[in-house]
Parts: C-alpha cells; structure tokens; sequence
C-alpha cells in the first residue's frame, strides 16, 4: 500500500511525462463488440496470476496495452513530453486519471492527428490498471483490472477517432478537440519492481476550461439539480461567469442534443450522457466567447455503430440527421431532472418536452432533420452516396494504415543498415588489430633473430681468431725449442696455454672438449681390440 501510494505521485504537480504514438485495437469489452482479430478475450485470471498483487500484475508482460509497439521508443523524434499542472479528476473519474498537463516538446515526425504546440495546455487521460479497484462492475463481468483498462482505451480512442474522422471534434462541435492515442512508461517505487518499467494507455485531448452541470448546481434527497441563482463563474478566480436562469438552460440543453444528434447520425452513440459528462465554457482555447460552449466528455461507455458485431445502420437512410424528436424524451434524460421548467415533471411532460424540441429545432422533415425514411430512388441514391463515403473512409483508413507500415519498416530497414555497419566496422576493428599484433609479433621475431645470428657469428668469429692464435704458438714452441725460451727476435714466447687461458676461457675449455673426445675414442678402440 505505501508503494501505491509513492506509485501516484507520479501523477503529481511537477511530474514529467514522456508519450509515444499508440494505435489501439477495434473497440471491444461490451457484448455489442466483436474482439478485435489476434485478441483473446482475457476475461479473469490464469492459474499463474491468481497469486500475484496487483502491481507484478501489471507489470506483466502479457498485461501490457494491446498492440504496444516499443521499437520506435528511443527515437526522441517521435515522442511528446508533458508536466502535470494538476490533476482534474483526483481519482474520481471512473478510475481513470485526468490530468491537466503543459506541452514541453512535439513530435518531429509526422503524425495522424495534431497536437498542441509547445506550452499549450492539454488533458491527458490514462487509463492505469494499477489503480483500478479489484471489485468489478456488474456490467463489465469478471475481467482483471488490465483487461479493463485496455478495453476502455480502446472505446474511447475509438469514438474520438470516429468523431475526427467526420470532423466532429474541437470548437464548435459537442466533442473536445483529439490529439490520439498514446502510452507512457512508469515504474515502481516498490523495491519488488526496481530497475522495471511497464506502460499504461492514455489519450490526448483538449482542455476545456470551464466547470460540468454536476459541478454547478447543487442536488436534492433524490439528487435532483438544483441550479444557481445568482451569475456563476465557471473557473475559480476567473473572469467567466453566466446567469444560469430558464432560457440559459434551455439554451444549454438544446446546443446538447443537437451535438448529440449529429454524432449519433454519424454512428456514435454516447450511452452516458449525464450532468457530469457535459462541460459548460465560455473559452475556445484562449479565446473568450460571446456564448457558453458546450461539450461532452467521457466516451468509454458508447456505441460506435460502424465498429459493432452486427451494426444496425440505423440512420443511413435518412436524407438529415434525425430529428431530435426521434432520438430523446425525458426518461433519456432524466438524471438533467431540475434543469428543465418544472411543469415537464408533471402528468404531460414528454408532451411537454416534444412540444420545445419542436419549437426549437423545427418541423420534423426539413432541410434540416429528417423523420421520415427515404424510398426507391431515392434511397437507392442515397445507398450509393453512403457506401462511396464509406469507401472513401475505408481506403484512408487503408491508407493511414499503410504510411504507420511503410514507416516501420523504413525504421527497420534503417536500425537493420545500421546494425550491418555496426558488425562491419567492429569486425574491421578486430581484423585491424589482430593484423597490428601479428605485424608487432613479426618485428619482435626479427628482431630476436637477428640478435641470435649477431651472437652466434661473433662467437664463432672468436673462437676461431683464439685457435688460429693457439695454432700460431705452438708452431712458435716448436721454433723456439732449442732457443731456451727465446724468440729468434729476443722476445719472450708466452705458453700456449697460458695464452688461452688469458685470452679466453671458452677456448679451455674447448680444449679440454677435445680431450674428453680423444679419451672417449680410445676407451672405445679398446674395447673394439679386446
């Protein structure tokens, strides 16, 4: 627990992020799903996981995001740094962390979406198993925390990319701006876990600098909204205020359904829409408006029609997004109960309530909503139309998907040629030393023989010079026998032996070799004769 509780500072103010592109599997963890191709289903724990905590479980290779690819990590090139300014959600925001974060540095390679520029503020949203409670939701079934994380990044990474796709995302539609799918590496403060890293799923989004319904109003017994009376400023200590009266709401409530609208007429059906999940500002960025802006947040729980096991395509053969009428009544929206005049509560209120949508949004055929389907030709005509943008969304899907190929393989190809020239050079390095030891190896055996021949002929020259001076005197003992010793020129003829011996020992014992020869062949001419 004192580790769990080291391990979320890492989320603090001050703390430094560093993001990588991450490309989530096809939408999955709800029935409505089909699992993604090469995915199994990890619903609950293997026999070897049962006994681990949840910390060695997640850090577990096998418990990593799905699709994580690390090649490209070490390439700064590609990665996006971040600080943490503060955190949005404390904790609180269906076990994700939402954080408000400053762009310290971008990308320098090109990328599917946009990101803001450097000392922008950004939301980061991470999806971390590690603190995600053990209990699991009744609608969610017995998955481990890793299986849920990973699949609520992959629903919400997959409605914002949906909604990007249509452009339906950033000022002025419903959907904050998206800047993609990431990861980030984290450690442990655990000693268990030193020295090991494993990587969590996050998305990028657009801060939204404003306050939610929930946030603004006050709840009854039975958790009614109770809106402000007096003007409220959306941000603490900021210059943003709005008087919250009837026709405001209203006003609020309308620009909500009809963001809605839109996206459920492009197949993205947000399944949650409540107080909590619908941001009210006054700002685009820095930009203050002269109206509130109105977003929804929170895309994990949503239907994406074109991504479902059997899709319904409920909405193609219609000329207009639906209208309203269609779509919301009151029960859709109960839980907005109090935002609204309070005479809907009563006996007539879906009357009541059809009756705004009505005067608000128009009649329900017009050039702007459509109620009824269209037929024959002209649903044959709308057929084509649709499957030619679906076509085209496809290819550039296609296409999208084979530049991320193209690039890791270029990558590839590159970390390949370079490795080759890595072998190549240390293989050159090792051939050009062995060929300085053999060439210094060479020099030394050169020079050791021509020290040894040096020697040997000096020796020999030496020897031989004393036995031509021993021979010379004992031709001068022969001369100078019968002279008493003298030499015919009155000089004094040393010994031959006393000679040898002055110069040089080596010739006695040269000599004394020789007699030992002699002896030895006379001992064995002896033994040959007896």
């Amino acid at each position: 627990m004192d580790s769990l509780r080291a391990d979320i500072r890492q989320y603090g103010p001050g703390k430094k992020l560093t993001l990588f592109p991450h490309s989530p599997p096809d939408p999955y963890g709800r029935s409505t799903y089909k699992v993604p191709d090469g995915l199994k289903e990890k619903r609950i724990l293997s026999e070897r996981e049962e006994d681990m905590s949840m910390t060695a479980l997640c850090f577990d290779n096998n418990n990593q995001p799905h699709l994580l690819d690390t090649s490209q990590h070490d390439n700064p090139d590609n990665s996006l740094g971040v600080e943490i300014i503060e955190s949005l959600s404390n904790g609180n925001d269906g076990d994700n962390q939402v954080l408000l974060v400053r762009i310290l540095h971008k990308p320098t390679t090109d990328l599917k979406f946009t990101v803001p520029d450097t000392q922008e503020l950004a939301v980061v949203k991470v999806f971390d198993p590690l603190f995600y409670p053990e209990d699991f939701p009744v609608e969610g079934g017995p998955r481990k925390v890793t299986s849920r994380a990973d699949m609520k990044l992959s629903r919400e990474a997959g409605a914002y990319e949906e909604l990007h796709d249509y452009n339906l995302t950033g000022y002025p539609h419903l959907a904050p701006q998206y800047y993609g799918c990431w990861t980030t590496r984290l450690i442990s403060y655990s000693p268990d876990f030193e020295g090991k890293t494993r990587h969590v799923g996050l998305v990028l989004l657009e801060y939204i600098e404003g306050s939610s319904i929930q946030a603004i109003c006050r709840h009854d017994d039975d958790d009614v909204l109770i809106p402000p009376k007096q003007r409220t400023y959306l941000v603490p200590n900021g210059p943003d205020s709005i008087h919250f009266d009837l026709e405001k709401r209203l006003d609020i409530l309308a620009q909500l359904i009809e963001g809605t609208i839109n996206q459920i007429y492009k197949g993205v059906w947000h399944d949650y829409v409540e107080p909590e999940n619908v941001l009210i500002s006054m700002r685009n960025k820095s930009t203050l408006l002269e109206t509130q802006r109105v977003c929804l947040i929170s895309y994990d729980i949503c239907s994406i029609d074109f991504k479902l096991r059997d899709p319904i395509d409920r909405w193609s053969r219609y000329r207009h997004p639906p209208h309203p009428t269609k779509c919301f009544d009151l029960d859709r929206l109960y839980s907005f109960g109090g935002w609204w005049p309070l005479d809907w509560e009563k006996g007539k209120g879906d009357e009541h309530f059809e009756n705004w949508l009505l005067e608000r949004f128009g009649e329900h055929d017009s050039d702007r909503y459509s109620y009824n389907l269209l037929y024959s030709r002209e649903w044959l005509k709308r057929e084509r139309e649709i499957a030619r943008k679906k076509a085209r969304i496809k290819k550039k899907r296609e296409m999208e998907k084979e530049k991320k190929r193209a690039r890791r393989s270029k990558a590839k190809a590159k970390e390949r040629r370079a490795a080759k020239k890595r072998r190549a050079a240390k293989k050159a390095a090792a051939e050009k030393t062995v060929a300085e030891r053999d060439t210094i190896t060479g020099l030394s055996s050169s020079a050791a023989a021509l020290r040894i021949t040096y020697t040997e002929t000096a020796g020999i020259a030496f020897i031989k010079s004393l036995m031509a001076a021993w021979k010379e005197g004992l031709k001068a003992d022969k001369v100078g026998q019968g002279h008493e010793g003298e030499d015919p020129r009155g000089d004094s003829v040393a010994q031959p032996s006393s000679l040898i011996e002055t110069q040089s020992p080596s010739v006695s014992l040269e000599a004394d070799a020789e007699a030992a020869e002699a002896e030895e062949a006379s001992q064995e001419h002896k033994g040959d004769g007896s």
